[in-house]
C-alpha cells in the first residue's frame, strides 16, 4: 500500500513522517533548527526516532540577508554523540544564485560526505531554480537524497513536474 511522504533515505532505508517505525526498514526523524536550539536528541531516540535533519542556513539574499542556522553544529554534534543518523539541509533562496547557495551551505556543513536536502518553498523560486540548485550540489560533491516542496508552495508555482528531482520529503 502507497503512504504519503515516503522518502527513500540513506542507503536505502525509508522515511514515514507519521514518527513511528514500521516492521520493514523504516526509519523515522527530526527536523531541527534553532527554533529547537536546546532540544536533546537523546531523549528521542527511545521513541524511535533514528535520524536528525538539520538546517544549515535559510538564504534570503539581496536586502534581506542569510540566516546561518546557529545551532547546526550542535545538532550535529549531538546526533553522533548518540549515535543517530544525520542529514543536513538548506532553505534556498533565490536572492542568490544556485552557486551561491551552495557556498552558504558549505559555509556549515563543509563535509561532502553529510547527505542534504534542499529546502524549496516561499522565497526559493522556481521550479527550474531548484533543478539548477540540485544540478549545482551534485557539481560540487554533495549527495542531495531529497527535495522538500510543500504542495502549497508547488501549487503556487502551477503543480510543474518534479520527475527527475530527488525524493520528495514529507513533513509533519
Amino acid at each position: 500500500r502507497e503512504r504519503p511522504g515516503v522518502s527513500p533515505l540513506f542507503g536505502g532505508l525509508t522515511l514515514y513522517p507519521e514518527g513511528m517505525a514500521d516492521t520493514q526498514g523504516t526509519i523515522f526523524g527530526v527536523d531541527v533548527s534553532h527554533h529547537q536550539e536546546t532540544l536533546d536528541v537523546s531523549i528521542l531516540k527511545p521513541s524511535g526516532i533514528q535520524f536528525v535533519i538539520a538546517r544549515t542556513a535559510q538564504v534570503k539574499g539581496g536586502k534581506y540577508g542569510t540566516t546561518m542556522d546557529r545551532a547546526y553544529a550542535k545538532h550535529k554534534a549531538n546526533a553522533a554523540k548518540v549515535g543517530m543518523l544525520f542529514s543536513s539541509y538548506l532553505y534556498l533562496g533565490d536572492g542568490e544564485t544556485a552557486a551561491r547557495n551552495v557556498a552558504i551551505h558549505a559555509q556549515a556543513e563543509p563535509d561532502r560526505n553529510v547527505p542534504v536536502a534542499l529546502d524549496c518553498e516561499e522565497g526559493s523560486g522556481s521550479i527550474a531554480f531548484f533543478r539548477e540548485c540540485v544540478a549545482a550540489f551534485q557539481a560540487a560533491g554533495y549527495y542531495v537524497w531529497g527535495s522538500y516542496v510543500p504542495r502549497w508552495y508547488w501549487q503556487a508555482l502551477g503543480s510543474q513536474s518534479l520527475d527527475g528531482l530527488p525524493v520528495l520529503w514529507s513533513s509533519r
